[in-house]
């Protein structure tokens, strides 16, 4: 086996653990093992002449980088949504702390 074809088979395993750890919001694990994958996939893209034939491989690495990027994008946005209700909830504490005390 090819030390390319090595490369693509450990980041597509990395990739898919990724987008795992991503459902599970595993997010600490999830940036170690992306870490490790970033070296695999400078040494595939950084050849000026990519290799050809993995077209495939190259394919799924990258749905499902997109995949844990929409993972991450919608828990983020709830996140911010837990957030700003909070915000709100404070404010309402605040209000009727003051209304009661006034």
């Amino acid at each position: 086996m090819s030390r390319i074809q090595e490369n693509l088979e450990q980041a597509l395993d990395l990739s898919q653990r990724i987008l795992n750890l991503a459902r599970n919001a595993e997010w600490g694990e999830m940036e170690r093992l992306d870490r490790q994958r970033l070296p695999l996939l400078q040494t595939l893209f950084n050849d000026p002449q990519p290799p050809s034939g993995f077209e495939d491989q190259i394919q799924t690495i990258l749905a499902l980088n997109e995949e844990a990027l929409a993972v991450c994008s919608q828990a983020r946005g709830g996140m911010e949504k837990k957030g700003r209700n909070l915000k709100l909830g404070r404010v309402a504490l605040q209000a009727y702390r003051k209304q009661s005390t006034d």
